[in-house]
């Protein structure tokens, strides 16, 4: 895998295949409910135009109830993918595929520990529902009676911080697959775009709130000569570069004594350039034998800037 995709799948890579527009006209629909309100809706359309054009629409939508008391850690998402094929003929197709995804709800947040500062007096006891959530009214009690100076700038519904922890996340790609064969070598180029901004404000450290706003745009292409389908060796080349322009501003708040707040702000830059060539060849010497040979080189520089 690291051959082939890079030092970032040294642990193994997972190859997620979308299906392809068909020339046939067909879709399907699912439903599915289950506790805590979950419900998802699935469903895909796929409508050929000619004998050389199709489209597959699919879309999900998902909603769920937050695990936690007070609704954190909680699922809502849709999604919505469109792809169009484009058969040219004499081994030569365009698919071109964008997508769209948006993540809501309300996002994670954590509980407290079962011995949360067990050395003080138990005047004010834990909450006893282990799924009592940052602003569950026996969580705020509990943190207010462990440090009463401070933690009210955390949990005071007057600011309104925890209370309002949600996740805004939009995610957006362009990516075209196109594709000739030759006769002995398959070609493709694959240039793509990807896009996302996220945003998130949430209470993971029951009493550190933080706030996160990353904004991504990554462009790339790889280019592959692999040998034809059905090929007893099995052989590929290939090169790809990309770059990727994102910027974050991440901040968090966290209680200090005497009755004071240490607001933290990290709003860095990043400019990254990948360039890459591979290459491996899966030769069988017999039905029971086979090497494999591959190598890749990366070539890799990062700027990050910002305070």
């Amino acid at each position: 895998q690291g051959t082939l995709y890079g030092r970032n799948a040294s642990a193994g890579a997972m190859n997620l295949i979308s299906a392809r527009p068909k020339f046939k006209t067909e879709g399907f629909a699912e439903f599915e409910y289950g506790n805590y309100d979950s419900i998802r809706g699935t469903g895909a359309i796929n409508l050929p135009f000619s004998d050389k054009m199709a489209l597959r629409v699919a879309g999900q939508v998902i909603r769920r109830d937050g695990y936690l008391s007070d609704g954190y850690n909680d699922a809502e998402s849709e999604a919505l993918r469109a792809s169009l094929l484009i058969d040219a003929g004499e081994g030569t197709s365009l698919l071109i595929t964008g997508s769209y995804a948006h993540q809501g709800g309300k996002g994670n947040a954590s509980v407290l520990l079962p011995d949360f500062s067990g050395t003080l007096p138990s005047a004010v006891p834990l909450p006893s529902n282990p799924w009592a959530g940052p602003t569950d009214p026996a969580t705020v009690a509990r943190i207010e009676y462990t440090n009463p100076t401070n933690s009210r700038h955390i949990v005071d519904p007057a600011l309104g911080w925890v209370l309002n922890g949600f996740v805004d996340a939009d995610i957006y790609s362009l990516v075209m697959d196109f594709e000739h064969q030759f006769e002995g070598a398959t070609l493709t180029v694959m240039p793509s775009y990807v896009g996302s901004h996220f945003k998130n404000w949430n209470a993971s450290a029951v009493a550190v709130p933080t706030y996160d706003d990353t904004i991504s745009d990554q462009f790339g292409i790889e280019t592959r000569l692999s040998s034809p389908a059905g090929s007893r060796h099995k052989w590929v080349i290939g090169a790809m570069a990309m770059h990727e322009d994102a910027s974050s501003n991440y901040q968090s708040w966290i209680p200090i004594p005497p009755g004071s707040l240490l607001q933290m702000t990290e709003a860095p830059h990043r400019d990254d350039t990948t360039l890459g060539i591979f290459g491996e060849a899966n030769i069988a010497l017999s039905d029971q034998f086979r090497v494999i040979v591959g190598g890749r080189y990366t070539r890799e520089k990062k700027i990050v800037d910002g305070s």
